[in-house]
Order: C-alpha cells, then sequence, then structure tokens
C-alpha cells in the first residue's frame, strides 16, 4: 500500500497508517521545527515506540510531497520539497504489520500533541468524463454539434467519481482556466454526494468562451479544484480541446502531440514514427507498431498509440489508412488470428471499441496474447486500404483516439502502419436540391518542417478553397488560393515562406487556415527551419 499527501509543514506534517479501532498504528512524519523525520508506533492515539529516526535541515513553512509505502514489514517514508528540490528517504521494519485505516497528522513534535487528528477511511476524487453542450439554449452558444470551437460559448459538465472507501460529501468544484486563450464564465458548480465507486456530474454546467480568433485543433489546460467535507481538497489538472475533429498524416508537426505505451506490466510496446512505409501523398512518415527496422515485432505486446485531445462532431466520421502484416491462425481457412490490431475512442479510462464499416475481418483465439477470445481485429497481410468508422453521437465532445496492437507469445510477422487519421464531421455538407454531398475536406502540408517551399494540398468539398496564413500574433501573413488541374479534386498551392509583400519571413511556427466554400476550416502548423 502507497499512501500520498501533499501539504505545508512547520510543526509536524505526517501520514498514519494501519490504524485499528483501540487507535493503535504506525505514523511516519516530518518536523521541519525540530529537523526531524520519524516513523513511530502510535499507541491508543498517542505517540510510542521510534522505530526510525532521520535528522536533517527540513526547511520550514514550505510545502512538502509525503509518500509512505506500507509493504508486509517493511516501511518507506519518502520526503520531498519541490520548491527547494531537496528528498529524503527514512526506512523502517514494522514488527508487527495489520491492516487498518489511513489517516493525517499535524501537530508539535517536542510534546507529542497533537492540534488535528483524522484516521477515517480514503476518499479519493478523479475526473471520469466531460461533455459539452454548444447548441443555442441555457448559456451556451455555437453551431450544437457538440464540438467547442471558436467563438463559441459552452456548458461544460464534469463528472467526478470517488474511487477510495469512503463517501466525499458537500462537495463542490471551482474550474480555472490555465490559458489566456479559454475565459470560464461560470466557475463554480455544486456535486450530489459521491459515494465510492459511483460517477455524478455537478447540478450545473461549468461555462467556458474563447474569442473568434483561438486558435483551433489545440487542447488548452484546465484545473478544477474540489472541496469536500472534513476539510478535503483536490487539484485536478485536464486539458479542454478547442476545434471539430482531428487531422494527422504522421509528417512534420502532426503527430508530435500523439503518445505511445503498453498497456499493462508485463507487456511490450513497439509503437513509433517510421519512415518504412508511408501513404500521404509526397509524404515519407507513418505511425508503425513494430521493429523500428526491417524486422518483426515482438512477442507479449500489448501498446496504444493515442491522439491528443479533440472534438468529435455530432454525425462524427473516422477515417484512416492502414497496411499490415500480423500473424493469423491457418489463414487459408479461417478468418482467426493470433495478433491485431484495433480502434478505441474514449476519456480518461473509459474507452470504447470502434467497429469500422463492416465490421472487423479477423477475431482473436484463444492465445496468451491480450485479446479475449473472440474480439474483433485488423490482422492478416494486407496493402493500403481505407477504413471508415462512423461515429456514434454518444461519443460527440471532447475525446481520444487509440489505436491498439496486441500479439501471444509466439509468432510475428512486419507489423501495423497508420497514416492520414481524420475525424470530420460526417460523410459531407448536402448540397441545394438534393445533389450528392460534398466529400469532407482534407488539408495537408508537405515538406513540413521546410526551409525553401511548402505545398499546401486541399483534397475534398467544392472548388474555391482559400488559405490563409497567420504568424503566432494571429497577425495575416499572406493568402492563397489552391488550384486543380483536369478536373481533379485536389488542388494545390505553393508558399515560398514569403510574406504578402514578397518579403522572405523568419524560421518558425506559422498557422495555416483552409476554409472552403461550405465554411469546414481545416487549420494547421506550418514550421519553417533555419
Amino acid at each position: 500500500m502507497s499512501i500520498s499527501i501533499r501539504g505545508i509543514a512547520t510543526h509536524v506534517l505526517g501520514i498514519v497508517a494501519r490504524l485499528d479501532e483501540d487507535d493503535t498504528g504506525i505514523y511516519a512524519y516530518v518536523s521541519p521545527d525540530h529537523d526531524v523525520a520519524r516513523i513511530r508506533k502510535v499507541v491508543a492515539g498517542g505517540t510510542s515506540t521510534i522505530y526510525s529516526s532521520l535528522t536533517a535541515a527540513f526547511p520550514s513553512g514550505v510545502y512538502y510531497e509525503l509518500e509512505f509505502v506500507c509493504e508486509g514489514d517493511e516501511l518507506i517514508l519518502y520526503i520531498h520539497a519541490p520548491s527547494t528540490g531537496q528528498s529524503w528517504i527514512l526506512e523502517a521494519t514494522d514488527p508487527s504489520p495489520q491492516p487498518g485505516e489511513i489517516g493525517i497528522a499535524a501537530g508539535d513534535e517536542p510534546y507529542a500533541s497533537f492540534d488535528w487528528f483524522n484516521a477515517s477511511g480514503i476518499s479519493v476524487a478523479s475526473i471520469e468524463n466531460l461533455s459539452t453542450d454548444d447548441d443555442m439554449s441555457g448559456e451556451s452558444s455555437g453551431n450544437g454539434n457538440m464540438a467547442f470551437q471558436a467563438g463559441e460559448t459552452i456548458e461544460l459538465a464534469v463528472g467526478l467519481s470517488s474511487s477510495g472507501n469512503s463517501a466525499l460529501t458537500g462537495v463542490s468544484a471551482i474550474l480555472q482556466s490555465l490559458s489566456p486563450t479559454l475565459v470560464v464564465t461560470d466557475n463554480f458548480e455544486t456535486y450530489p454526494d459521491l459515494l465510492p465507486g459511483q460517477t455524478f456530474s455537478c447540478y450545473n454546467d461549468f461555462g467556458v468562451t474563447c474569442s473568434p480568433s483561438a486558435l483551433e485543433n489545440t487542447a488548452y489546460p484546465m484545473r478544477l479544484t474540489v472541496f469536500a467535507d472534513g476539510g478535503f481538497s483536490k487539484q485536478i489538472e485536464f486539458n479542454l480541446p478547442l476545434g471539430c475533429g482531428i487531422l494527422c498524416n504522421v509528417e512534420g508537426t502532426s503527430p508530435y502531440d500523439w503518445t505511445h505505451c503498453a498497456l499493462a506490466e508485463s507487456w511490450f510496446d513497439n509503437w513509433h514514427i517510421s519512415s518504412l512505409r508511408n501513404h500521404t501523398p509526397g509524404g515519407t512518415h507513418s505511425f508503425k507498431c513494430g521493429d523500428t527496422g526491417s524486422g518483426d515485432y515482438d512477442d507479449l505486446l500489448y501498446c496504444v498509440e493515442t491522439s491528443p485531445w479533440f472534438n468529435v462532431p455530432i454525425g462524427g466520421e473516422l477515417s484512416f489508412w492502414m497496411w499490415i502484416d500480423a500473424q493469423e491462425y491457418l489463414a487459408e481457412t479461417s478468418s482467426d488470428a493470433l495478433d491485431g490490431g484495433l480502434i478505441r475512442m474514449g476519456q480518461f479510462d473509459n474507452w470504447t471499441q470502434l467497429e469500422p464499416s463492416g465490421g472487423y475481418p479477423y477475431q482473436i483465439i484463444s492465445t496468451m496474447g491480450p485479446f479475449a477470445q473472440g474480439t474483433g481485429v485488423f490482422s492478416g497481410t494486407y496493402g493500403w486500404q481505407l477504413v471508415v468508422v462512423d461515429l456514434p453521437d454518444s461519443l460527440a465532445g471532447p475525446r481520444q483516439l487509440r489505436f491498439v496492437f496486441g500479439s501471444d507469445d509466439a509468432g510475428t510477422r512486419e507489423g501495423w502502419y497508420i497514416d492520414d487519421v481524420h475525424v470530420t464531421g460526417g460523410t459531407g455538407v448536402e448540397q441545394p436540391g438534393g445533389s450528392s454531398p460534398v466529400p469532407p475536406v482534407v488539408f495537408q502540408a508537405f515538406p513540413n518542417p521546410s526551409y525553401d517551399n511548402v505545398t499546401l494540398q486541399v483534397t475534398g468539398g467544392s472548388p474555391g478553397a482559400e488559405i490563409t496564413v497567420f504568424d503566432m500574433s494571429g497577425r495575416v501573413v499572406t493568402r492563397l488560393v489552391p488550384s486543380s488541374q483536369g478536373g481533379s479534386a485536389t488542388a494545390s498551392t505553393t508558399w515560398d515562406w514569403t510574406d504578402s509583400s514578397g518579403v522572405p519571413v523568419p524560421s518558425g511556427v506559422y498557422v495555416a487556415r483552409c476554409v472552403t466554400p461550405q465554411g469546414e476550416e481545416q487549420v494547421l502548423r506550418l514550421v519553417r527551419t533555419r
């Protein structure tokens, strides 16, 4: 068991553990006034035998982060003062380890008297879900697609849960924006009592707004401070995305905010950015789960490539291109697979497996891999193919996307490549008179970063898209009009990194915004190198 607290220590700040009904247990603390840290016995609510002691020049009146680890008879107190960068470790042995409750203690070391002592059950608050409302009712104003976009005011519901063994009562929260781009218009809300294992949203929604010139396709930092009876408080930081959908061609800066990891202990991660295969026209890279060279992926993989936060609109659609070579079972006679990949979408620790149009072509058989028998996956050996997923409206709002790959303990192949990931607002915009819908717009730049020239390419939508390039202060640098040849659905233009007066721009980051005649917008970051 590990218990962590953070607080200001002047006289004493400590953690009580393994406390029984007779108030007998273990107490680990730091006392800056007297330059001592100790692990000692508590008997009938009072201090007793000292198991271990450390003398040091502990700074007084500053925040401390304490972590107390109790594993069997092993006791370890980790002490850290963030403001000074100092850390200490104190170890001891518990001669009679037993289960019990935990608490926090503060007081006066010389007299072993404690002004405040609480050893009730554990209460832990965490964010479980976020939902946004941008219709024209209540305090919100927007286009009603449930994606928070520039110029809109949203109602934001934040779902909280208690994962401890004690209820949180009298719960309230204050929402703060940690960026000047987003402004919180309604920052205080109350919650029902949070029983262990239950999730509730606030009684009324928070309010958040931003200006029409705010940079989209970016997630902005927020902080929620939760309060409850008994002096409970906790600060939780999270990201709130601005914009509609996501586009990543794994070129230039587009994959920088993506992350990858193994999903559990004893499993491995093979995700990385690869130059071995690519789908993007004029591009050179893709996401790959496999060897960093030309070899095979590892056994016992259970790993994910995770997108940054973005907003899924009502009627959203996910599309991406994939190339795969994964181990199947009796390939000539069945659709059974030993290894494979799948897609998930969710928030925090809550993930939904997405179903591609037509379903997954393979099912996992009983293996030593991470997926349950019967799980649908992509597997086998196939060249580049387009995958499309109609996203249920229940997933509208702030979300992240995951590509998950798993392998068993024997037999490997080349791996899984992902490129040109795109989430849009459905299949297109219906034209007047019932004509066929306009395909969704894909806005790409390559090479990016670059020094000499960068090609801006617009695929889909009606002809007539316009591109405006801004510097990071919001000043318009230049305007460009892409053109197509021979009725092609793809239009492009080349920017030579000069402003509207023909003067070369300095190296740095720029923002290109593409607007179609139907009003659909896509934004890219462009980087000019030195």
